[in-house]
């Protein structure tokens, strides 16, 4: 069964778009396995050796589902011995958050905030994706105000350390994910249009590889957008636009087979079906 490991690592190293669908395969294939803490650890050695492995499969798994595997893989990564880099921190943190274990995600979180603080690109970056995944805990347990305080933070630390991708991520959960939760429906559909738009926009002019998270941002806000747009009761067009551009959208495709990817694009057409029926 470790082949399915090798795979999974093989994958991440050529950077294939089959890299979700082998991850959720291992993660179902370890799932209460007697052997799931070899399994974690073959898979640790692969990721702390090569940061770009670690990267690739870090965003691969938000996409495929956080599972025993990678949670088993992080907290063996956070019990290590030697230091840490804060991609290996924030990698670990994201997962802790996923999973629901909030209180072992803060304390990844503390460690983060404890190392020493200075304006460079690289901390404030850093900075911006500990309030990204802060933001997101607090909007999972339902405290919309605080969770739109680590997002506002997030963005500014983001633009202070360049990274304009991040700042739209922060943007792009504020539109499709506060403000729905508060009711603001009209406002949250406006502000996703201008994020996926500019993100769209950013990744036009990126390798590959680079334009994932942009595209991952446009992605997010069409499936935010579906959503809204049944709330608000808007056209049957509007929702056949959004699931052309899920279709056309290289991160939907990788992830086309996951649950969440699925559900989004059913509760459109199942959308579009009872409007045309009213018709």
């Amino acid at each position: 069964m470790l082949g399915l490991i090798d795979r999974v690592i093989g994958l991440a190293e050529a950077n294939d778009d089959q890299l979700v669908a082998a991850l959720a395969e291992a993660e179902q294939g370890f799932a209460g396995s007697k052997i799931l803490p070899q399994a974690a650890e073959h898979l640790l050695m692969a990721i702390r050796q090569n940061p770009e492995v670690l990267s690739r499969v870090a965003f691969a798994v938000t996409l495929a589902g956080v599972g025993e595997l990678w949670l088993a893989t992080m907290r063996r990564l956070e019990q290590a011995p030697g230091s840490r880099s804060d991609l290996e921190l924030l990698t670990i943190c994201t997962a802790f958050r996923h999973a629901g274990a909030y209180d072992d995600m803060q304390r990844i979180a503390n460690l983060l905030t404890s190392l020493p603080e200075d304006d460079s690109p690289p901390a404030c970056i850093a900075s911006s994706k500990e309030n990204y995944e802060l933001g997101m805990a607090a909007y999972q347990i339902g405290d919309y105000a605080l969770s739109q305080a680590y997002f506002y933070l997030s963005y500014v630390q983001a633009m202070r350390g360049g990274d304009r991708v991040g700042a739209l991520f922060a943007s792009m959960n504020v539109s499709g994910l506060i403000y729905p939760a508060l009711g603001l429906w009209r406002e949250g559909l406006w502000l996703s249009e201008r994020v996926s738009v500019e993100a769209n926009e950013i990744a036009t002019n990126m390798s590959a590889e680079a334009a994932k998270r942009p595209l991952r941002i446009v992605m997010n806000c069409c499936i935010h957008r579906i959503d809204i747009a049944i709330q608000l009761g808007k056209e049957p067009q509007y929702l056949e636009d959004l699931c052309q551009r899920l279709d056309a959208n290289p991160v939907y495709f990788a992830s086309r087979e996951q649950e969440w990817a699925r559900g989004a694009v059913a509760r459109a057409r199942e959308y579009i079906r009872s409007e045309q029926q009213l018709d």
